[in-house]
């Protein structure tokens, strides 16, 4: 690891791919500080302590995805295009990260404890966040190929929960291929409400 990055900016990115495999409870200040070339003195200098590593942690991985998800919504295409672009870049993204990691990472938030209050506080509006951006796409997907109804969201929020559940498959059995399926699927669910719709 590059040691002229400032130390703080060390542990994070040691932080991050050590969280996302184990689990933040799992990870101790220690394994941080070895992954990071850095002691123990340095991290509670940079950090009052590993929650708050955490919360500087789940800021990092979100200012990278979230701009990448802002800059996908933001596009002029038609609504199909850039639901297309999503689910794209989520697998891309995915396919990226487990060549850089050894393991299908999930999204980050899947490893933090809920008994770390800030942190998971942050992780979840983040979260929140990501979901408002990608159920926007769903919904404006569905209104192009249908008229505007209270099914939209319906339909969008259910179509949100395949893809969690699809990740979380991905997860638990280290594979890409449920997420694979992504793009296939949320295309012939669109589909099927079409012409359910006519």
């Amino acid at each position: 690891m590059n040691t002229r990055i400032p130390t703080s900016q060390r542990l994070i990115y040691a932080a991050i791919p050590l969280i996302w495999r184990h689990g933040y409870n799992a990870v101790s200040v220690d394994a941080i500080c070895e992954a990071a070339v850095a002691n123990k003195g340095s991290f509670y200098h940079a950090f009052r302590s590993k929650a708050e590593l955490l919360t500087r942690a789940i800021d990092v991985v979100w200012q990278q995805d979230g701009a990448e998800l802002t800059a996908i919504v933001a596009q002029p295409a038609n609504a199909a295009s850039r639901l297309d672009a999503y689910l794209d870049w989520f697998l891309d993204s995915q396919r990226r990260l487990s060549e850089q990691m050894g393991f299908v990472p999930g999204h980050f938030h899947m490893a933090i404890d809920i008994n770390v209050p800030e942190a998971a506080a942050a992780a979840n509006a983040h979260r929140l966040e990501a979901r408002a951006l990608i159920q926007s796409l769903l919904r404006d997907a569905l209104e192009e190929r249908m008229a505007p109804s209270s099914e939209s969201d319906w339909l969008a929020d259910t179509i949100g929960h395949i893809v969690s559940g699809l990740m979380i498959e991905a997860r638990l059995g280290n594979s890409l291929e449920p997420i694979s399926a992504l793009k296939p699927t949320v295309h012939r669910m669109l589909d099927h409400v079409s012409s359910s719709a006519a």
